[in-house]
């Protein structure tokens, strides 16, 4: 995701359902900056990723090369997207059933200025 084969501004919309979160977090705001490179003013990205309620260490543990666990939550979502040039139009949790409340959906959409 940090080389898209796409000319810069090219693009009017991108969507990233939970494709992020398999990119290790040092990664992460080369990928948005990438996402910015190829849309046009005006273009829209949301990006929808696994943000736990609460911290889960035991996840954060067991991290590797595999699995680089990210987990971002919201204030973290919103400054990678900040930081990549994007301006956040929306950002929400998407509610789950009682079983999986722990571990709910982040759902951040950016406008290219």
């Amino acid at each position: 995701m940090t080389g898209l084969d796409h000319p810069d501004r090219s693009l009017s919309g991108l969507n990233a359902w939970f494709s992020t979160i398999h990119i290790p977090d040092r990664e992460l705001p080369g990928v948005l900056a990438e996402f910015h490179r190829v849309l046009a003013p005006g273009g829209l990205v949301a990006v929808a990723t696994l943000s736990p309620r609460q911290p889960l260490p035991l996840h954060r543990l067991s991290a590797n090369r595999l699995n680089p666990a990210h987990n971002p939550s919201p204030d973290e979502m919103r400054a990678l997207f900040e930081g990549a040039g994007f301006r956040v139009s929306d950002q929400h949790r998407v509610r789950r059933s009682a079983w999986t409340r722990v571990l709910s959906d982040l759902i951040t959409v950016g406008i290219k200025p």
